[in-house]
C-alpha cells in the first residue's frame, strides 16, 4: 500500500488534482457569510480622523501587544462582537488616542491607519497599527475572529 500511495504522490497528475482539490474545498468552505475574511484598506482620511481626535465614539477599541506598546488598535462597529483572547478592550477615549500614540515610539516608524472592510466593501471598523496585514474572520452571529498582527520574527 506505501508503494501504491508514494507512486500516486510522485504522479503530476494525481498533485495536479490534490491542489485542485484544496483550492475547490476552500472557495466552497468559505463561500458562506460566515469564515469570510474582511480586509484593511489604508486610508489617509482614517489618519486625519485620528489627528482631529474624532473617532467613532460608538466604535468598541480594543489592543493587542503590551500596554504601553501596542503592536495594534482596532475600532469595531458595535454590530460586531470581537472573538478573540489576544485583544484587550479600550474604556476611554483618553485612552484609545494613548494607545494610538504608542504605536509610534520609534520616529521612522510608519503606522497604518486603514478601514477595515467586509467583502462588500461595507466598513466595519478601523485599524491602526505598524503592520499593514492580519487575518480577521467573520464568524456566525457577527462573531469576528482577529489575530494579533505580531509576528516574534518581524522585529529586530
Amino acid at each position: 500500500m506505501k508503494v501504491l500511495t508514494k507512486r500516486l504522490l510522485e504522479n503530476p497528475t494525481v498533485i495536479c488534482y490534490h491542489r485542485l482539490f484544496t483550492i475547490l474545498f476552500f472557495q466552497v468552505a468559505f463561500a458562506g457569510n460566515p469564515g469570510e475574511f474582511a480586509v484593511i484598506r489604508e486610508d489617509p482620511a482614517v489618519k486625519n480622523i485620528f489627528k482631529l481626535k474624532q473617532l467613532p465614539s460608538e466604535y468598541n477599541y480594543y489592543y493587542t501587544g503590551r500596554s504601553n506598546l501596542p503592536y495594534a488598535v482596532i475600532g469595531i462597529d458595535p454590530k460586531y462582537t470581537l472573538n478573540s483572547k489576544h485583544w484587550n478592550k479600550i474604556e476611554s477615549a483618553d485612552q484609545i488616542i494613548k494607545k494610538i500614540d504608542h504605536l509610534m515610539p520609534i520616529e521612522n516608524l510608519r503606522v497604518i491607519y486603514g478601514r477595515i472592510l467586509d467583502r462588500d466593501n461595507n466598513q466595519i471598523g478601523l485599524w491602526f497599527s505598524e503592520y499593514y496585514h492580519t487575518i480577521i474572520i467573520f464568524g456566525t452571529n457577527n462573531r469576528l475572529t482577529v489575530y494579533s498582527p505580531y509576528q516574534p520574527n518581524d522585529r529586530i
